[in-house]
């Protein structure tokens, strides 16, 4: 960017009119904020803003440029209006050339082919210290908001339940039959098998008991029976004497 450039772009944000001897003069238009309601679930606030508009019959000199050369070079009045027209030599050798010269801040300057100049000016404006820090905002309706506010509660007061295949359960119960016993069941069992030794050790004492009682009650043997009948009557036999 030349000097021409640097000395427009500072002299509009403090100017509103801004003119190029031989050429053409730089309008600043203020824009007010602005909504754009397109689209029903939103909108876009537009802050206000200042752009810039040319208007190539403002042509005569009204000192404000040439004063801004001799400020910035510290030079006299035919000076700085010699450097002034150098830089407006070399916009207007870009602008045949090429057809466009972009201004930083500004926009673009474009020249057809009847030798009419226009001015593409930037969207976002030119800067202006009163305007700094201003963008668009994106507003929704408050309909909108308590809409999705309501949703919001909604899903946090879902339960979400896992998705079980349809073979799930079955798998799940033969797990359960093929797990080893845990200690809890092994624990309840171990009465129930005192208890079965106890009564099959009572039911073989009763039997023995049943098998061996008859025995005990049978009287003496036979030969003690001889015996005793033999005493006896070789206790009562006298042999006759001869």
């Amino acid at each position: 960017m030349n000097a021409l450039h640097r000395h427009i772009d500072r002299l509009l944000q403090a100017h509103d009119c801004v003119v190029v001897p031989g050429f053409g003069g730089f309008i600043t238009h203020y824009v007010e904020a602005d909504v754009d309601n397109a689209d029903p679930q939103e909108s876009v606030l537009y802050p206000p803003l200042r752009t810039v508009r040319f208007n190539q019959s403002l042509t005569d000199d009204d000192g404000l440029l040439v004063h801004a050369y001799m400020t910035a070079h510290d030079t006299t009045y035919i000076a700085a209006l010699q450097q002034m027209q150098l830089d407006l030599a070399q916009l207007l050798r870009a602008l045949a050339t090429e057809g466009s010269c972009p201004i930083d801040n500004i926009g673009v300057l474009r020249q057809d082919l009847s030798g009419r100049i226009t001015l593409e000016a930037d969207e976002a404006g030119i800067p202006t210290p009163a305007l700094y820090g201003m963008g668009s905002l994106t507003l929704q309706p408050i309909d909108s908001l308590l809409h999705q506010r309501q949703l919001q509660q909604a899903v946090q007061q879902t339960t979400l339940l896992p998705i079980v295949p349809a073979d799930e359960p079955q798998r799940a119960a033969d797990q359960e039959d093929q797990r080893p016993q845990c200690a809890a069941d092994q624990e309840g069992r171990r009465p129930r098998r005192w208890m079965d030794v106890a009564c099959a050790a009572a039911a073989a004492i009763i039997l023995f008991c049943l098998i061996t009682y008859p025995t005990l009650r049978q009287p003496a043997p036979a030969e003690d029976t001889i015996i005793a009948g033999s005493n006896a009557v070789g206790a009562g036999f006298i042999p006759a004497q001869s």
